[in-house]
């Protein structure tokens, strides 16, 4: 792909063309999608291990492997804790890095540093610029669709990122000033991806290239800048408290777009068009649906002011969420009386994390 960013390939039958020209390495890799792809590494891995834990101190064990192992690179094969394993390892060991992502959900395959878990909270370490991402259709089109749809969440997150830094910087109280440039780039990354929306939900070739285009160059603005206020506000935050307060590991598009309809309802910023986008992209944001009842909902909006303090967060309509408020987002969505399958009582009770 054309442009800056990270040097990107798009096409079919890249497996077999980008690994027949590989050195020898080491690869981190999602389960399902790596039984799907390893017969069609013409050079198959020295070594593989699985991806699944993004906590500071299983990643730095990986990292001792590949340097003890004497491979020559690091490969990425999978979503997002793959793609943010291989970087994270390639920044600590200095390894040329490839990554072949297999679904189209999430950004991390385009920034430089690695989403890292330390004691369960999100931290973006390091730095690593593959030598190419390749990105085989042949791989991504056989993921489940909804995964593919996902990554329209850290897309429709500018409708939130960009209330939240418009609003902290009239009252002057957020660190970064605005910039109408990047502004025009993320209003104009919303009305594409509004135009685009039933492409998206068809999850075919066309979705794809989109996503992968829109997320390459949000990934690349997002570096370019330092910073990703345009994109990221009270939505990732909600995000991340989730995580944290109740250890599930979800979607992260999905869990991302829960949290835009949630912080939309919070900024009075238009939910019922939001809501609307969601449902015509077919991107699941009930959180039912994503295994999350009524009361861990409503311990997550509690705690989600003093998550945002503990973390240093800039003022957002999560750090600014009362009573009344977190009232009104609960409202804003149908609860039934049953059991949540896979739903867990936070670990920690609002206040005392």
């Amino acid at each position: 792909m054309d442009g800056p960013g990270f040097d990107t390939v798009i096409g079919r039958g890249l497996v077999e063309e980008v690994s027949a020209a590989l050195p020898a390495y080491g690869a981190f890799v999602a389960a399902e999608p790596y039984e799907a792809v390893a017969a069609r590494l013409v050079r198959p891995p020295s070594w593989s291990a699985e991806a699944s834990a993004l906590d500071r101190e299983s990643l730095d064990v990986l990292a001792a492997r590949a340097s003890s192992s004497g491979v020559e690179a690091v490969v990425g094969i999978g979503g997002g804790s793959a793609v943010d394993t291989a970087k994270f390892v390639a920044w600590r060991t200095g390894l040329p890095l490839w990554q072949f992502p297999s679904i189209a959900s999430v950004d991390a395959v385009f920034t430089k540093p690695a989403g890292v878990r330390v004691d369960g909270r999100v931290r973006y370490l390091g730095s690593a610029i593959p030598k190419v991402v390749a990105v085989d259709l042949d791989l991504v089109l056989g993921a489940p669709p909804g995964l593919n749809r996902a990554g329209a969440g850290d897309i429709l997150s500018c409708h939130t990122g960009l209330a939240d830094w418009r609003r902290a910087a009239a009252a002057g109280d957020h660190p970064q000033p605005l910039e109408d440039d990047l502004i025009a780039l993320a209003e104009g990354w919303l009305l594409a991806l509004d135009k685009q929306a039933e492409v998206v939900a068809e999850a075919g070739e066309d979705g794809v290239r989109y996503l992968v285009g829109a997320l390459r160059e949000v990934g690349t603005t997002c570096d370019a800048a330092g910073y990703s206020y345009f994109e990221e506000g009270s939505e990732h935050y909600f995000a991340y408290c989730l995580e944290y307060l109740t250890g599930l590991h979800l979607v992260h598009g999905e869990l991302v777009a829960l949290g835009i309809l949630a912080m939309s309802v919070a900024q009075q910023n238009d939910p019922a068009g939001v809501e609307r986008l969601l449902h015509r992209l077919r991107l699941r944001h009930v959180p039912e649906d994503l295994g999350i009842d009524r009361a861990t909902f409503r311990s997550v909006l509690e705690a989600l002011p003093e998550f945002c303090a503990d973390e240093g967060f800039p003022p957002s309509a999560a750090s600014a969420l009362d009573e009344a408020a977190c009232s009104r987002v609960e409202s804003w969505f149908s609860w039934s009386t049953r059991e949540t399958p896979g739903a867990r009582t936070p670990r920690v009770s609002p206040g005392a994390h």
